[in-house]
Parts: C-alpha cells; sequence; structure tokens
C-alpha cells in the first residue's frame, strides 16, 4: 500500500526511520528535515522549528523519548511532548569533535556512538550530555566513518576509505 497522506510525502530521499514509544513513526530525509506521522497526520519539523540542518543522515530513539538526528551541523535532539517539539543542538562547543555527523549507534544506558565525517568516533551519554572522545581518534586518519555496530564486545566502524576496522 502506498502511503499518501493528506499532507503530502517528502519529495527528496529519506534516509532513515523510526518508531517511538508512543507508535508514532519518524522519517529524516536528505534536504526537508524530519517528518513524524501521529495521529493520521504527518507533521515536519525542520529549521524554522530549530533544526540546524534540513539534511539528517540517520536518527536514533533516546531511553526519554528523545530522537537524535545526525546531520551536517551535529547532532539534533529532537524533544517531543503532547504536540509540543523543541530542538537542541550538540556541537564542537559542547565538545563534539566535528560538526559534520554521519551515524548514531545505541550502546545501552541511554550511551550512544557518534561516527563523524573527518574526526573518527566518540562516545554520547544523553543523560549527562557528556561526550568522550577515544585517545585512538586524536590521530584519526581513516576517512569518514559511514556506520558503528556494537556486536562480539566490540565497536565495528564502516568507513568510507579504509574499509572495517574493530
Amino acid at each position: 500500500e502506498y502511503f499518501q497522506p493528506d499532507e503530502g510525502t517528502p519529495a527528496v530521499t529519506i534516509t532513515s526511520f523510526l518508531q517511538d514509544k508512543k507508535n508514532n513513526i519518524w522519517f529524516a530525509t536528505n534536504g526537508e528535515g524530519i517528518y513524524y506521522f501521529s495521529n493520521g497526520h504527518l507533521y515536519l519539523i525542520d529549521t524554522a522549528n530549530g533544526l540546524s540542518d534540513l539534511h539528517i543522515r540517520t536518527m536514533a530513539l533516546a531511553d526519554n523519548g528523545d530522537v537524535l538526528a545526525a546531520t551536517d551541523q551535529g547532532i539534533n535532539v529532537i524533544k517531543y511532548s503532547d504536540a509540543k517539539k523543541r530542538v537542541e543542538v550538540i556541537g564542537p562547543k559542547n565538545g563534539l569533535p566535528d560538526y559534520y555527523v554521519t551515524a548514531i549507534t545505541p550502546v545501552g544506558d541511554n550511551i550512544f556512538w557518534i561516527g563523524m565525517q573527518e574526526k573518527g568516533f566518540c562516545l554520547y551519554d544523553h543523560s549527562t550530555g557528556k561526550i568522550t572522545v577515544p585517545a585512538a581518534t586524536t590521530t584519526w586518519d581513516y576517512g569518514q566513518v559511514n556506520a558503528l555496530l556494537v556486536a562480539q564486545k566490540s565497536l565495528w566502524i564502516a568507513t568510507e576509505e579504509n574499509g572495517l576496522l574493530k
């Protein structure tokens, strides 16, 4: 069945989607921001709502229901409750090593691995806001991180230019 809400659908690439704890369906786009489908209606979150960038690479759901969005301008945290939306931006001034975020992977306990275009990866604790930069990334020369996976007691890192790291 083709999804055709009254509000229409994005005219650009959909890059990621997730379902939140309230059963809303969220999807990210490459150029229009983030949409969510709730109670039969489609809503848009864009720069007018505080997004730092409309190009969303991927999203992840925090334990408290916040949506974390990877953008070319940092991590955008969408706080949503009772149809009220608020966006907070996490960037270099908050300790993020690179503006361009390419991957967000949950570890557990509201902690996420963050992949970046030029600065490798870091660990973000959504409960405290703390960003931890592993020593291995201080001289990162493996190129852009495209994806991260926590498996077999290791962090697997898919890179743009140098294959797979573990």
